[in-house]
């Protein structure tokens, strides 16, 4: 068997200035078929102060209450000053069909009371969730929502951060 990755979500992104949150949820689809997410993150405009972060987590939910955090991609700070000529791109790959590390096997969820994020850089490997489906929606009663979304977080101390970007992911699935 051989691999396929098809682009299944592409979104661009502009904060403007000021400290916040943007959530952008991928459409609903079924995920827990794939081997792989390849998560792709291309920053192509910061602001050139070291004290505004950008900070970008790959998320998923089994109920669409608790979020929780299933990677997350290293700190990008404003004085990194990319372009469009010279971006900062950095990838992460998030298995399911992989031998878990005891570390993977036992985690707090970050949608947990105790709100523990996973390192910065870093996965939590492990099972996929399928498609939400709600109570009301279509003829057959289920609405499909998405189960999965980035969560974009902006730190600016000084009201003058901009970051502006592409999210990309990929799916990689067996192909007979």
């Amino acid at each position: 068997m051989s691999m396929v990755s098809r682009e299944i979500h592409r979104s661009t992104f502009d904060t403007g200035a000021g400290s916040q949150t943007i959530n952008v949820e991928l459409a609903p689809l079924d995920l827990s078929h794939a081997r792989e997410l390849l998560l792709d993150l291309t920053v192509t405009k910061a602001d050139l102060d070291f004290a505004d972060n950008l900070d970008v987590k790959f998320q998923d939910t089994i109920d669409r209450l608790k979020w929780h955090t299933r990677a997350r991609f290293p700190l990008i700070t404003g004085e990194l000053t990319p372009s469009a000529s010279a971006p900062i791109y950095r990838r992460l790959a998030l298995q399911q069909i992989v031998d878990l590390a005891a570390t993977e096997e036992s985690y707090t969820p970050s949608g947990s009371i105790e709100n523990v994020e996973p390192a910065s850089g870093s996965v939590i490997n492990g099972p996929f969730p399928g498609i939400f489906r709600g109570q009301v929606g279509n003829a057959q009663g289920v609405f499909r929502q998405p189960s999965w979304r980035f969560s974009i977080v902006v730190t600016d101390s000084d009201s003058d951060g901009v970051f502006e970007g592409t999210l990309r992911v990929f799916a990689v699935t067996e192909s007979s």
